[in-house]
C-alpha cells in the first residue's frame, strides 16, 4: 500500500514504507546527533592512540640584521650585516605513567563501540516508529473505506425503509436514523 503525503516542491507523492523509513533516517536530527557523536568518539579514539608514539619538534630561524645591532655572539655593537642561524629539534617519549595512556586508548575504544551501537539502536527505533506510524495510517484509511461503505449501506436501508413506509408496509418508527 502507498501513503499520500504532501511535498511542497513536487505537489502529492505517493510514499512506500521503505521511502517514509529512508527519509526519516536522511532528516532525524536526533539520529545526526548521535552519529557525530559517534564520529567524535572515533577521534578520540585515534587521538589517544597517537598520544603513545613520540613527539617530535622542530625550530629553524634564519636572523638577517643590517646597520647598528648587537652582534649575539661577541655582545658588540656592530655595524655591518649579522646573519644568525638557530635550529632546535626534539623529541619526546612517555616511557611510563602508570598505565594512563593505554586504559585511555581502552576507554575510548569502549566509547567507540557504544556510540556504534547508539547509532544502530536509533536507526531500528526510528524505523520501528515511522513503520508503525505508517500501518497505524494504513489501519486508518482502511476503517474509513469501511466507515463510508456502512454509511452508505445504512443510507440505502434509509432510502428502502423510507419508500417501504411511504407504501404503507411498514410503521414510521421503522425507519433507521429520522429525527421527529
Amino acid at each position: 500500500s502507498h501513503l499520500f503525503s504532501q511535498i511542497p516542491a513536487s505537489g502529492k507523492k505517493e510514499w512506500n514504507l521503505q521511502q517514509c523509513i529512508d527519509f526519516a533516517l536522511k532528516t532525524n536530527l536526533q539520529l545526526k546527533q548521535t552519529q557525530l557523536n559517534s564520529d567524535v568518539n572515533n577521534v578520540n579514539l585515534r587521538q589517544s592512540e597517537a598520544n603513545v608514539l613520540p613527539n617530535l619538534n622542530g625550530l629553524a630561524s634564519h636572523v638577517y640584521n643590517d646597520g647598528r645591532t648587537i652582534d649575539q655572539y661577541t655582545n658588540t655593537f656592530a655595524s655591518s650585516v649579522v646573519l644568525s642561524q638557530n635550529f632546535y629539534l626534539s623529541s619526546s617519549l612517555g616511557l611510563f605513567n602508570g598505565m594512563q595512556k593505554y586504559n585511555t586508548i581502552k576507554q575510548n575504544q569502549l566509547n567507540f563501540v557504544a556510540g556504534n551501537y547508539d547509532v544502530a539502536k536509533n536507526r531500528n527505533d526510528i524505523s520501528l516508529s515511522v513503520a508503525s506510524d505508517y500501518l497505524q495510517i494504513l489501519l486508518s484509511q482502511e476503517l474509513l473505506e469501511v466507515s463510508k461503505n456502512q454509511l452508505d449501506i445504512t443510507q440505502k436501508q434509509l432510502d428502502r425503509t423510507q419508500k417501504m413506509y411511504e407504501a404503507g408496509t411498514v410503521a414510521k418508527g421503522n425507519q433507521i436514523g429520522r429525527a421527529h
